[in-house]
């Protein structure tokens, strides 16, 4: 046994009972490293990854590779999701030693002194194949070139931590660049059409990621008013497109609802068989506004989908949200999910089958290890009396094929509790529980989030995690940004006052904590957190928009609501310190963009003070008038007041409500019976 046993993350355990001799990242293995003057081995991964889970079978569970990486590494497990800001530096390492992107598992040979790589890659067979040598050929390379070539792998770590201190400098880009003056949006929105993929929807081919914060983006230039009249023409053929094959093809589980992490072809059939919590948040989020935009009735079915899965498969007691489920499961990757034609026939009534055949491509050769992974085939044309009768019977077959695969040994679930995963969870089903009037839906937001308020506080300060009673490591930057920014959308959504003091609390952290005062934005980590190498700002979006870019979009809302202004100049000189990496790659920062727009054009919302009891009744013909995209904060009588809140106290008896757009804020309505008239537009946006 290893040194892992006593760990709180499921991927560290997962590796406990190997025969190499690894120790959880922290100064005691450090330390040890530095007095043996011996190099390190870092493995970088996650629960869920499935090529993770094939190089431990291969290689970490070897004795042979175990011996080969004792003798001559002190060896590192990582997961990513606890230590994201080591996963950063060292996938940014990788980028510059190999040229290629990385991914997990990430494999990184650092010396000890001032942990810098001189080797990097990702997942390496026992043996040699896939065009990739063999681990046991690297293992004893590197040490030869360890032992025998120091001058050489010296020169290449000056020169990696030379090009990280020149990228903490942050630098603003000059290749690329264009005019600050320039409709960054526009230009995004052009790259993102030229990325697009006309054929099968979405961007960019094999392996197809669904990218919802470039759907969302061009969901948002829709949504609000453009002077360009072809923008809508433009683009809503490709949502439409994308957000159907999406929901249609193997991406979704069209069986259990939600949606696995990327197809590995180009036509959305055959998906990597993964489920994070973090992308279906940001997925929930989008087809409830789609469904809201475009009035597609399937889009918030989807939305619900996804919901029910959440609260039956990832939702933990105490409310908060799990992690991931594995792409694995007995019989292999993606063995849960897959069916036999007999198996599938012999479940359904004749007519469900004759309805399930065609409409899950049973009737087509199977798509995977010979067995079917279903997706949903386009229906030939039929009158609604039979549309009708067809999707009772599909929605019937598929209830007798979830009852039958709950009785399979499901996936591994990775049961930690992390807080920038749930910030999205709590943003996302707020969101959606408003905008399709799902109270249910704002309840489990709420209860998440009181979760993350006690659970993963201490000392007044966020984790990162919790598992088990046991909580992680302090909150890093996309924690504290995601959280925030679920607390403004619940505000939003159904007021609590205790959320909004929470939410005051964790603005001011964000600032004390990570602003960089002097340069502008948010750093990864906060002041007191040691990091290796290097303290990066990070600027893209990847998976997730940029939390720099969500912290802005909160803070600048908040800056409204309670009048304190470091908020907004916070938010203010991070955008300028960002603003130079959007115009060198919009369609790299769509966050940061939609930040900027806010600041320029802050959108729209409905603040309403009443009394208690006439709050329901309100929000009612609230919705009626209003666009449900358009957030109402009612903070009632204990709502804040003075110097904590930007509006004027609420007096018995006299209830306001206020419609703010832009900088100023006007009394509209002061009894709930002059609500009634004709619906107002305003362009609230979908983000």
């Amino acid at each position: 046994m290893n040194h892992l046993a006593g760990e709180a993350s499921a991927y560290l355990l997962q590796h406990a009972n190997q025969p190499v001799d690894w120790y959880p990242y922290g100064e005691a293995a450090l330390a040890r490293a530095r007095e043996a003057h011996q190099p390190i081995f870092l493995s970088i991964g996650y629960a869920a990854c499935h090529w993770c889970h094939v190089m431990a079978e291969e290689c970490f569970e070897d004795p042979e590779i175990a011996a080969l990486l004792n003798a001559s590494f002190l060896n590192i497990k990582i997961d990513r999701e606890l230590r994201p800001d080591l996963d950063h530096i060292y996938q940014t390492a990788h980028r510059w030693l190999t040229g290629r992107p990385g991914g997990w598992p990430l494999s990184v040979f650092v010396e000890p002194d001032q942990l810098t790589p001189f080797f990097a890659g990702t997942y390496f067979p026992r043996e040699p194949r896939y065009g990739l040598p063999g681990f046991g050929e690297i293992i004893l390379t590197l040490s030869r070139y360890y032992r025998e070539q120091t001058g050489d792998w010296k020169r290449l770590t000056e020169k990696i931590r030379a090009a990280f201190t020149s990228l903490a400098a942050n630098p603003s880009p000059s290749a690329g660049s264009r005019p600050a003056g320039a409709d960054l949006a526009a230009i995004a929105e052009t790259e993102l059409e030229g990325e697009s993929d006309r054929r099968f929807g979405g961007f960019g081919d094999a392996p197809k990621f669904p990218h919802p914060a470039s759907l969302a983006f061009l969901l948002e230039r829709i949504a609000v008013s453009s002077p360009d009249p072809e923008v809508p023409r433009r683009i809503r053929p490709l949502l439409d497109q994308a957000l159907t094959a999406m929901t249609r093809g193997g991406l979704q589980d069209q069986v259990g609802g939600g949606f696995f992490r990327y197809c590995v072809d180009a036509g959305w059939e055959i998906p990597h068989f993964e489920k994070m919590l973090d992308d279906n948040a940001l997925l929930l989020a989008l087809y409830a506004d789609a469904s809201v935009l475009t009035g597609q009735s399937a889009y918030a079915r989807t939305a619900a989908s996804l919901v029910d899965w959440l609260a039956r498969e990832m939702r933990a007691p105490e409310g908060g949200f799990y992690s991931s489920l594995d792409a694995d499961s007995p019989g292999g990757e993606g063995h849960y999910y897959l069916w036999d034609r007999s198996e599938v026939q012999a479940l359904l009534t004749p007519a469900e089958w004759a309805v399930a055949k065609p409409a899950w491509g049973l009737d087509r050769s199977p798509n995977f290890e010979n067995r079917w992974h279903l997706s949903r085939r386009p229906s030939p044309e039929r009158d609604d009396r039979s549309a009708g009768t067809g999707d009772l019977l599909l929605e019937n077959a598929r209830l007798q094929l979830l009852r039958a695969r709950s009785r399979r040994v499901a996936p591994a679930r990775d049961d930690k509790i992390r807080a920038s995963s749930n910030g999205l969870a709590v943003w996302a089903l707020a969101r959606a529980g408003r905008v399709l009037d799902r109270p249910d839906w704002v309840e489990m937001a709420l209860q998440c989030n009181d979760f993350l308020a006690t659970a993963l506080v201490q000392d007044n300060r966020l984790m990162t995690s919790w598992r088990q009673g046991k909580t992680g490591g302090p909150a890093f930057l996309p924690d504290h940004a995601y959280v925030l920014q679920g607390l403004v959308e619940l505000l939003g959504t159904r007021w609590e006052t205790r959320e909004y003091e929470w939410a005051l609390i964790l603005a001011d952290q964000l600032l004390e904590r990570f602003e960089d005062r002097s340069g502008g934005g948010f750093w990864f980590t906060a002041h007191d957190q040691p990091t290796p190498l290097v303290r990066l700002k990070t600027w893209s979006d990847e998976s997730a928009p940029a939390a720099n870019a969500v912290a802005f979009q909160a803070l600048l809302t908040l800056s409204r609501l309670s009048g304190r202004s470091r908020y907004q100049e916070a938010a203010l000189r991070g955008l300028a310190a960002g603003l130079p990496h959007a115009c060198a790659a919009p369609g790299s920062h769509l966050g940061l963009i939609l930040s900027l727009c806010q600041a320029d054009s802050p959108p729209p919302f409905l603040l309403l003070q009443c009394a208690p009891e006439d709050r329901s009744v309100w929000l009612a013909l609230i919705h009626k008038r209003y666009s449900k995209n358009l957030p109402v904060f009612a903070p009632g009588p204990d709502g804040p007041i003075g110097n904590e809140w930007a509006f004027p106290a609420y007096k018995p008896g006299e209830a306001r409500l206020y419609l703010c757009e832009g900088t100023a804020c006007k009394a509209v309505f002061s009894r709930p019976d002059e609500l009634g008239g004709e619906p107002v537009n305003t362009d609230g946006g979908a983000s």
